[in-house]
């Protein structure tokens, strides 16, 4: 906007170019506001989709937690193939950690 005006300015005769100086002075101020504004939404709204995203981050986690949780407070009988599959449990959640941890990246 800035710009074509400052060409008509520059085009036009002295009547019609102080015209348009006039009213691009009178806009200008009004269009910084109004892009000041639309940063200010653009920013508010960037700001809700990482809480939204930091939201389902912390959800996962939780979920993810419980399940180790209650995977560790089960009895662990001295059996081997009871300690095997216990084990291959264990496995299992250190694979997930390490697919979270990657998705992080």
């Amino acid at each position: 906007m800035v710009e074509s005006g400052e060409y008509l300015v520059n085009v036009c005769n002295d009547d019609i170019a102080n015209d348009v100086d006039r009213q691009l002075a009178k806009l200008s101020p009004m269009a910084d506001d109004v892009l000041a504004a639309c940063e200010e939404v653009f920013k508010a709204e960037m700001v809700q989709k990482k809480k939204e995203e930091f939201d389902a981050g912390v959800s996962n986690l939780c979920q993810w937690l419980d399940s180790v949780e209650s995977s560790l407070q089960q009895p662990v009988p001295v059996e081997y193939g009871s300690l095997k599959g216990h084990m291959q449990d264990m496995e299992v959640r250190v694979r997930e950690e390490q697919m979270m941890l990657l998705m992080k990246m």
